[in-house]
């Protein structure tokens, strides 16, 4: 046996449109049927495979408070990850909920992955540039070399 998921942001104007939550759509009284229906028209999917997925779960949009520990999570990752290279990041109070508010909720997840990565490079550059020897401070973090 096999689980494979597949995600897809293709109806997500109708999914917005009924109750929100994490549940199966038998679950949320929608018709699943018209909802397969309607996959089989937006995906470049047969029938016949449409028809071979066993389940199909609704995802909640990313609260402000998701994407925040989605965030920081992933800016933890930066932390671990310069902290083998011999530097110290910190970042500031401010910095997460600022973050946050430059991520687009419509691209959730993904968002932050790519905002976490421009972290990443403007770190970078600022350690290659500064030719870091000691303390970098910007307005959302510092920088300090070990």
């Amino acid at each position: 046996e096999c689980i494979i998921i597949l995600t897809t942001n293709a109806l997500q104007e109708d999914i917005n449109k009924v109750q929100m939550g994490f549940s199966s759509i038998s679950e949320r009284m929608i018709d699943e049927s018209s909802y397969r229906e309607k996959l089989t028209k937006t995906l470049p999917f047969t029938p016949e495979f449409i028809n071979r997925i066993d389940k199909i779960f609704l995802m909640e949009e990313l609260s402000k408070d998701n994407l925040e520990k989605l965030l920081m999570i992933e800016i933890n990752k930066i932390i671990t990850f310069y902290k083998l290279k011999g530097y110290d990041i910190v970042f500031k109070l401010q910095a997460t909920k600022a973050f946050v508010q430059k991520i687009d909720k419509q691209f959730g997840g993904r968002d932050v992955k790519r905002f976490v990565n421009s972290l990443a490079i403007e770190i970078t550059n600022i350690i290659i540039d500064k030719e870091l020897t000691t303390k970098v401070d910007t307005e959302y973090f510092t920088i300090t070399r070990r």
